[in-house]
């Protein structure tokens, strides 16, 4: 059996970037860690771009530029919070790609849209393109919640979300390990010329 291979001993040091967006992103952000969070194969690092003010000015810390870079190298695999707004991805997640370069390399993304019609992911599909420059490995099935599911609970599938939650993270387990085994065996810095 492959997965003997696999190390599994010990959880996924699992990246949750947002920027913090207000009632409909805490609501994305709350449906999600329902699950995350009670998972044992993954340890979550809530990453709120907003805890990193250089990302919101002009100056450039140091320090906190360091400490970011440092959770995104410490990271097996990542999950994004974005909202769909009408063009574009936010601004503080362009910033923080930006600031950061190599410490994404060879790790999974996870997506989790909120806020579009009928669970449009156009976001989704821009972050994809961006992240496949930085070498990340975006995984093919996102979690999307449309505006007017959020809007009104009642309305609100939880079984679906639920099970689109749970398929995601079955992603992310497996992706994480094969990534963290790899990158264990042969360091991905050594690939480049």
């Amino acid at each position: 059996m492959l997965l003997k291979y696999v190390n599994t001993d010990s959880p996924l040091r699992l990246g949750v970037i947002l920027e913090n967006a207000g009632d409909l992103g805490e609501t994305a952000l709350r449906c999600f860690m329902n699950k995350a969070d009670s998972d044992h194969r993954f340890k979550i690092d809530l990453i709120d771009l907003h805890d990193f003010s250089f990302l919101s000015r002009q100056g450039e810390s140091t320090l906190e530029k360091s400490a970011l870079a440092h959770r995104i190298f410490s990271s097996d695999a990542f999950v994004v919070i974005a909202p769909e707004p009408s063009c574009g991805y936010p601004e503080l997640l362009k910033l923080a790609i930006d600031s950061i370069r190599d410490e994404w390399n060879s790790k999974p993304m996870g997506f989790i849209s909120y806020g579009g019609d009928l669970g449009e992911s156009r976001v989704v599909e821009e972050l994809r393109i961006l992240f496949a420059e930085l070498r990340v490995a975006t995984i093919r099935d996102s979690v999307s919640f449309s505006f007017s599911d959020m809007q009104i609970p009642d309305r609100m599938d939880e079984t679906l979300s639920e099970s689109a939650v749970i398929s995601l993270l079955n992603e992310l387990d497996w992706w994480g390990n094969s990534f963290r085994n790899a990158r264990m065996g042969i360091p991905y810095p050594v690939l480049k010329y």
